[in-house]
């Protein structure tokens, strides 16, 4: 008796989908030059670069395209203006203020502002996305930013560092 997938008349046997797996992991790699870490987040970078959909639903076209770089100068938040310009005037108000207080909405998308590798949606305000520099690759499974194969520092490290200052420098609110 045979098992039922050596059975199949299709290819999709355990065998096949493991050889499939390791051309796209191992191989496929090696023929792009870059390290198969790397090619992991190619196919998605180039997707999401080609159409920046929200995850509202509402699509990122080039006439309504807003960005804004943040102080730190780490990464680029993009979206349809409609949702751009409320979400910087509550950054602005909030405890991390000092990273956006001089931040200026730019028509037009992040890669204009020199951000043209698409990261992730951003977490806290889904209609926005979040942008690097040329080369950049963020990898969902370990939330790092990559450059040339080494991590870089988290991207919102410069946020973070705002709300320490601001929690030290500030009373908390007691209820």
């Amino acid at each position: 008796l045979k098992p039922i997938w050596l059975k199949s008349p299709r290819r999709s046997t355990p065998l096949h989908a493991v050889m499939k797996h390791a051309w796209s992991i191992l191989l496929h790699p090696l023929l792009l030059g870059v390290s198969p870490c790397q090619a992991m987040f190619i196919g998605q970078v180039r997707a999401a670069s080609r159409k920046s959909k929200l995850s509202s639903g509402n699509e990122v076209t080039p006439g309504n395209a807003s960005s804004f770089v943040t102080k730190c100068d780490s990464f680029c938040l993009q979206g349809a203006h409609k949702f751009v310009e409320p979400f910087l005037s509550l950054a602005k108000q909030s405890s991390v203020a000092t990273e956006y207080i001089d931040s200026e909405i730019h028509d037009g998308p992040c890669s204009d502002l020199g951000f043209p590798s698409y990261g992730l949606v951003e977490p806290c305000y889904t209609r926005l996305t979040i942008w690097f520099r040329d080369g950049q690759l963020y990898n969902e499974s370990d939330k790092a930013v990559y450059s040339n194969g080494h991590a870089l520092p988290a991207w919102g490290h410069c946020d973070d560092a705002a709300k320490r200052l601001f929690d030290s420098t500030h009373t908390q609110l007691r209820r």
